[in-house]
């Protein structure tokens, strides 16, 4: 739907996300494949989850005098205000780790609605439905100076990381796996 739709008028794409499925990635099979340069795709991420890639890569640069962004593509002439990795990458991926995240829901008969699954499992799931184990790869490639780019990267993934869904690393947990790693 989201790949079919591409570049047609939409108030939201967030809108379309939220009407996804649950299960969206139901018949791709997850294969080790990376899709180098994945912004110049006809539908970044998208494209690349659609063939079952489990690695994405996003050029970046960041630029103190345009915002404190990051902005995506191969070259300096490339960038584009609307083409950043916040909308390009981590927006897209919150939603549909948080769409395939949802507590399942049980029909109860005898209250004629649908009620929250109880669990206990902690586990973020992800992108794939036929290996909801299987962690996304996102490459990020800095291609401006690592000493500003790299803390405007780890403020970017910040979100990903207090939903738990980046992999994490700490020589009291060892490595802590999760639906993306960066």
């Amino acid at each position: 739907m989201i790949v079919s739709r591409w570049g047609l008028p939409s108030p939201s794409a967030q809108r379309d996300l939220a009407s996804w499925p649950s299960d969206f990635s139901r018949g791709i099979k997850p294969i080790p494949c990376h899709s180098h340069n994945d912004y110049w795709r006809h539908v970044p991420l998208y494209d690349a989850l659609a063939a079952g890639c489990i690695g994405v890569e996003a050029d970046v640069f960041f630029d103190s005098n345009l915002q404190d962004d990051l902005y995506v593509g191969h070259d300096r002439y490339s960038l584009k205000p609307e083409r950043t990795l916040k909308s390009l990458y981590i927006d897209p991926l919150l939603t549909i780790l948080n769409n395939q995240n949802q507590p399942p829901l049980l029909f109860n008969p005898n209250q004629t609605a649908f009620l929250p699954f109880s669990s206990t499992d902690q586990n973020k799931v992800g992108v794939f439905d036929s290996s909801p184990s299987t962690s996304l790869t996102l490459l990020i490639d800095l291609k401006s100076a690592a000493d500003t780019t790299f803390p405007i990267v780890l403020a970017a993934l910040k979100p990903l990381l207090e939903v738990n869904y980046l992999t994490t690393f700490s020589p009291t947990t060892g490595l802590v796996p999760a639906p993306i790693t960066v």
